[in-house]
């Protein structure tokens, strides 16, 4: 509805929305929340280390797609995910 009406989300009912669908534990409702949280970018994208694209998403947004993973039984990119943020924040000090 947001983006039909060009509003800005000020009260992050997007994220919201997705950690409703992440909490819920069906496993339809988890991809939805992992496409919401990633804003459809792929999981190869995100894992790919060569991409420069942490600085597009919060510390928080990174362990809510990495509960998605987990949730879903992704445990193996779940830590690939977590690794590479890890690796990246260490880079940068």
């Amino acid at each position: 509805m947001l983006e039909r009406t060009n509003q800005p989300d000020k009260y992050h009912i997007e994220n919201t929305y997705a950690l409703s669908l992440r909490d819920s534990g069906e496993p339809k409702n988890i991809s939805k929340a992992l496409k919401l949280f990633t804003k459809n970018i792929s999981l190869e994208t995100l894992l790919d280390q060569s991409e420069k694209i942490t600085d597009k998403f919060s510390a928080s947004t990174y362990g809510n797609i990495g509960k998605c993973l987990a949730l879903n039984n992704n445990h193996r990119r779940c830590i690939d995910l977590l690794l590479q943020i890890i690796l990246l924040r260490d880079a940068r000090k």
